[in-house]
Order: C-alpha cells, then sequence, then structure tokens
C-alpha cells in the first residue's frame, strides 16, 4: 500500500495540524478553509403553512487561516449559541446522539479535529467553482467534513444542505425538525431532494456573487443523496459540469432506476465499498452500471475492504461505527477488519478532487492508472 502510507505521511507533515490527517487522509490543500451556515428558502414549496426552509453550510477558501476553527456545536444554529432545548434535541438517541452510546454535544465539540474557521473572509483570488453535497438518508450535513473541507482547500466553494424530513436532525428558525410524518415517506423525499438541490444551487451563487463561477458547478452526494445526484444530472441543468455518486442508492428508488435508464451526459464518477451492507450487493451492482453504462465520460471506484460509511465522517463520532468504520459485518457473512478510515477518505479525494479538477477547472486529466494497491483498491476510467 505504498500510495496510501505515503498520503498519511504527507498529512503528518503538512504544516497545519496533525488532526486534519485523521479527517481527510491527505495534506491539506494551498488555501485556508471557512465556513458560514445560510438558512435559504423555497417559496414554491410550502411546509406546514410556511416555505420550505433549508439549513445550509458552506465551506469555501478562506483569505487567511486566523481565527477560532468551527466547534460541531457551531453547526447547530448557524454559528449562534445553542439553547439548552436543541442540545437536549440533538443529543437524543434518534439524532446526533445516536452516533455513539452516551454521545453528548460537549464531548464532540471538545474532539473535534475539523479545521474550517467560521465566518472567515472568502479568498477573492479566484473565481471558484461550486459543488453541491446531498447527505445520506437519517444523516446530517456536517457529517462528511473528510469531502468538503478537502474540496474547499484545493479551491472549491462546497455547499449541503439538511434535507428537511430526511435530515436526522435540523434546526429552522429555531424549531428541531426530525424525520416523521408525510415529508419522510420515500416519494415525497425525492422529490424534495432534487428541488432541494435547485434552491442551494441558486442560493450559495446568490450569496457569493462574483466570488464563484456560477457556470462551473458539481452535484455530489452520499447514499440517498448519491441517488439525488444521479436524479439530479437527469434535470439537465447546464450549470452541471461533474458528478460524483458515492454508494448511491440506485436501486432503492420509488422514482425507478437510475443505473440503466438514466440519459444524462454528465462526467461521472461513481464510488462503492465492496462490503456495503445497507445498499448491498444489489446496490454495488447498481452503482457499477451507472458508471460502465454511461454515455458521457464516467469512472469506478471500489473500495474492497469498505462500507457504506467508508464515504462519511461518522469515525469523529465513533471510532466503532461500523459499516467500514472500526470492525465491521461482511455481506457474506461474519466480520472483516476495513482498511483505516484515513487511508479510505485518501482514496475518496485523491479521485474525487482529481475527477472534479479535470471537469471543472481543466486541470489535468482524469487518472487512467490505479494510484492506489491494487487488492485494497479498484479503479477504472471509461
Amino acid at each position: 500500500m505504498r500510495l496510501l502510507r505515503r498520503a498519511i505521511a504527507m498529512s503528518a507533515g503538512a504544516a497545519r495540524s496533525l488532526s486534519t490527517s485523521r479527517v481527510t487522509g491527505l495534506a491539506p490543500g494551498p488555501y485556508a478553509v471557512g465556513v458560514r451556515t445560510i438558512q435559504l428558502t423555497d417559496d414554491s414549496r410550502q411546509e406546514d403553512g410556511a416555505p420550505r426552509q433549508l439549513q445550509t453550510e458552506v465551506w469555501y477558501p478562506a483569505a487567511d487561516s486566523t481565527g477560532k476553527p468551527s466547534t460541531f456545536s457551531d453547526f447547530l444554529c448557524g454559528g449562534e449559541p445553542p439553547s439548552p432545548e436543541i442540545i437536549q434535541a440533538a443529543e437524543q438517541p434518534d439524532a446526533i446522539g445516536g452516533y455513539a452510546d452516551g454521545l453528548t454535544i460537549d464531548k464532540i465539540d471538545k474532539d473535534w479535529p475539523c479545521v474550517a474557521v467560521r465566518g472567515a473572509e472568502i479568498n477573492t483570488e479566484e473565481r471558484w467553482p461550486v459543488v453541491a453535497f446531498s447527505h445520506g438518508s437519517g444523516a446530517y450535513r456536517a457529517s462528511y467534513a473528510f469531502w468538503t473541507e478537502h474540496l474547499a482547500s484545493h479551491g472549491y466553494v462546497v455547499c449541503a444542505c439538511d434535507h428537511p424530513g430526511s435530515a436526522r436532525f435540523t434546526v429552522i428558525d429555531g424549531q428541531v425538525i426530525t424525520p416523521g410524518g408525510e415529508r419522510s415517506k420515500r416519494s415525497r423525499m425525492e422529490a424534495d431532494r432534487v428541488a432541494d438541490i435547485k434552491i442551494v444551487l441558486d442560493g450559495v451563487i446568490e450569496d457569493l456573487g462574483d466570488a464563484v463561477d456560477a457556470d462551473k458547478c458539481a452535484v455530489t452526494g452520499m447514499s440517498f443523496g448519491g441517488w439525488t445526484t444521479a436524479a439530479y444530472c437527469e434535470q439537465n441543468d447546464p450549470r452541471i459540469k461533474a458528478a460524483v455518486l458515492m454508494c448511491p442508492s440506485l436501486a432503492m428508488s420509488d422514482a425507478g432506476k437510475l443505473s440503466k435508464g438514466h440519459t444524462s451526459t454528465i462526467p461521472s464518477l461513481v464510488m462503492v465499498g465492496r462490503e456495503d451492507t445497507v445498499i448491498g450487493a444489489e446496490g454495488n451492482a447498481a452503482a457499477q452500471d451507472y458508471a460502465t453504462q454511461h454515455q458521457g465520460p464516467a469512472a469506478y471506484l471500489e473500495i474492497v475492504r469498505g462500507g457504506h460509511c467508508s464515504f462519511t465522517s461518522c469515525d469523529l463520532y465513533n471510532a466503532a461505527y461500523g459499516n467500514g468504520i472500526g470492525p465491521s459485518k461482511s455481506l457474506a457473512g461474519g466480520t472483516y477488519e476495513p482498511l483505516d478510515i484515513a487511508a479510505q477518505h485518501a482514496v475518496c479525494n485523491e479521485y474525487g478532487r482529481a475527477f472534479l479538477d479535470s471537469h471543472l477547472k481543466g486541470r489535468g486529466e482524469v487518472p487512467k492508472e490505479n494510484r492506489f494497491d491494487a487488492s485494497e483498491v479498484v479503479w477504472e476510467a471509461y
């Protein structure tokens, strides 16, 4: 695993803290990272008599690295101190507290290793491409820091909303929203998620103005967010120049399977973990079909000793979370020891950023040869 080891070593020798390697698996990019929360409104959709609103996080290249890195609790209320009632709600087993037994927001704050500085001034040296990210079902927008912070450090604006009804926890105008009711039915979530991506892209582009390049965008997502990515690509938004689908739930859709029937030609990278027990063998096969039958440029990445949660930062909550993080159940029964999560994140970030750099920035070609140990990583570019 020559390159895997080199990736970790590079992070250890980087100018920033050693904790960064724990998150991204790679050395940081050339830019400091800022983060801010914005709340976006879609007046065309009504929920309980009010417009649909999206708590949205934005990571971006910052003008400098001075300032205090964001704590985890900063995400709960957009940088405002969360009330005791909101913290209590977040710590419930069906919310953030469900990531580990006895997990508290205070404990996450003390151990939170991310480097993004909340409210930092955006770097205006260039106009940055925009990457929209869609979280998995029952997940949370801040739980993919390995990907969002890494891309921002390499010159991308990355935006991720909580999808109300699908997110495990979100706060809108001081009100906690968790899954349940009509908006958590699969068909409703599918329609909402696709519409949410457009609102996020439109809102962030309007908010940041000349700091972003509105004609160079990508959509990415994990699990249900991977399905959302594929479904949004079917909308033919001319701004979208690339897509990254992480363990996409393409075989679980109410609206038809997108693995073989999709029409998008947007350059697409599909990532899976071979031992994924959530989407399973059928889901992995559908993901591979999406890549191999794609009519545009495509690539396929498979982490041999990886699972569903390999494409998350759930290790920051629980080092033994399972399904690709710590000892995990295998698809064939029994257990397996996943590849170290930092090494898995190095693989995702190495290939994911190279794919986006090629299609959004015109920097280099998508790698044709496997850069990692072939016994650990499968890589194919079409």
